[in-house]
């Protein structure tokens, strides 16, 4: 996640500033600590929740179904932060104060539950590309690895820990790929937040793709795709390839 974040606020500040008519502008290169702190706060909570959800389950389900219900858990939990670290994102390529839209997103006690319930929609649906992204990223990593296992077994070694990385990130530009379109949408509908709220989230998102693809084309959806695919073969490979290490350790110490 740390490694991830400035290839991250570089997408969105392409996906934002892609949509900008002329003459306006964006602030290029402007990182937001706010954003940066939401960014770090998402991603943990984010495969937390999936690995916990998935070792859960691998004793009783299919690998297909315990995948989806991780990624599914994991989104259910990470959405607020996630929200609000693209909105903060976007608000500081668009040079907007942040407080605007964390107002739209705030669950005070004020609100009504139908208001939060209405709220919590709305973010849920924004963040629907994530839901795809994890799905199809840790599907096929699983997928991936069960392919290799024969010749897994028998390589051992830092084999094992370089196979691991390159799987991961062969799994996340597949994710990327597919989701990428739905992340364009979803940082251009939470940087028009007046938007999303006037017209509800189903709304906004088909307005901003229409509106796109007409202007730019269906290629106008993956705008920052470069930079999507960037953040799968770093941190990707990085994450992948901490994670037999971890698991590892992790197994010895609760085995002793």
């Amino acid at each position: 996640t740390l490694a991830s974040y400035p290839l991250e606020h570089k997408q969105v500040e392409q996906q934002v500033s892609s949509t900008l008519s002329k003459g306006e502008s964006v602030t290029a290169g402007k990182w937001s600590l706010r954003a940066w702190g939401w960014s770090m706060g998402a991603g943990l909570v984010a495969n937390a929740g999936y690995f916990a959800t998935f070792e859960a389950m691998q004793a009783t389900t299919p690998i297909l179904a315990r995948t989806i219900a991780a990624a599914g858990i994991s989104i259910a939990l990470n959405t607020p932060l996630e929200v609000r670290k693209t909105r903060a994102m976007a608000n500081a390529v668009l040079a907007k104060p942040s407080a605007e839209n964390d107002e739209s997103v705030a669950q005070t006690s004020s609100s009504s539950i139908v208001e939060r319930a209405y709220r919590s929609w709305m973010c849920i649906c924004a963040n629907a590309a994530n839901v795809i992204q994890t799905a199809v990223h840790f599907a096929t990593y699983h997928f991936l690895s069960d392919f290799a296992a024969p010749w897994l077994t028998t390589a051992g070694g830092p084999a094992v820990l370089a196979a691991s990385g390159a799987l991961g990130a062969a799994a996340g530009i597949v994710a990327a790929l597919i989701s990428h379109p739905l992340h364009t949408i979803k940082a251009l509908v939470l940087a028009n937040s007046e938007q999303m709220a006037a017209v509800g989230p189903l709304r906004a998102m088909a307005s901003t793709t229409q509106n796109v693809v007409k202007a730019q084309g269906w290629l106008g959806l993956y705008a920052g795709i470069g930079c999507a695919v960037a953040r799968m073969l770093l941190p990707g490979t990085l994450m992948f390839l901490a994670l037999p290490c971890l698991q590892g350790a992790v197994g010895a110490a609760f085995a002793q």
